[in-house]
């Protein structure tokens, strides 16, 4: 390609081997620079080496967005776990009562829990409604995959309620183990 038309001015050559590339390196800047002296000093590259630094901003993109949605999940179950033990402790005397009447410690266990399920289930149902109407932004920082992937937004949808039931798990299981005698006879 004549330089002229070159649009950043550069030329580049690509050459195929059969053996290992990087040991031609320093034969390839030898023959550059007896084929033109004035030419400015020629920097050999093994091609995968040039697609690794090609690839290395959108890496350091993605690794800094696996950061930061791994603080959001990590302060999401944070919160669930503080939201669903609020609510046990708000519920204890209510809680109390369904155990003296009859209720077992599996369904208290189990009230408990899709309560927990059903404010992480709002915010699934928000979080994919945000990431199907952001999809476009995102598709800059994809490889391989697009931004309204089904098969992504199942896993990562099932990957959150997975969390969520961890979380209000603990909280749930205290709820179960609500003694009603003892707190009944405090107030």
């Amino acid at each position: 390609v004549p330089w002229s038309q070159l649009p950043l001015g550069r030329a580049h050559l690509v050459v195929r081997t059969g053996g290992d590339a990087t040991a031609l390196l320093p034969a390839l800047a030898r023959v550059a620079r007896d084929t033109d002296p004035t030419m400015p000093p020629v920097q050999p590259q093994a091609l995968e080496s040039a697609i690794a630094d090609s690839l290395a901003v959108r890496t350091a993109r993605f690794g800094t967005a696996a950061v930061f949605a791994t603080v959001a999940a990590a302060l999401a179950v944070i919160a669930l776990v503080g939201a669903t033990a609020r609510t046990v402790v708000e519920r204890r005397r209510e809680l109390a009562v369904r155990a003296a009447i009859g209720a077992s410690p599996s369904t208290l266990l189990r009230a408990t829990l899709l309560r927990g399920l059903r404010l992480a289930a709002a915010g699934i149902a928000v979080g994919v409604a945000a990431s199907a109407g952001f999809a476009t932004l995102a598709e800059s920082m994809l490889w391989g995959v697009s931004p309204t992937d089904p098969v992504s937004y199942v896993a990562t949808a099932a990957a959150a309620l997975a969390f969520a039931l961890a979380a209000c798990y603990v909280p749930a299981r205290r709820a179960a183990a609500t003694n009603p005698a003892t707190l009944l006879s405090s107030e």
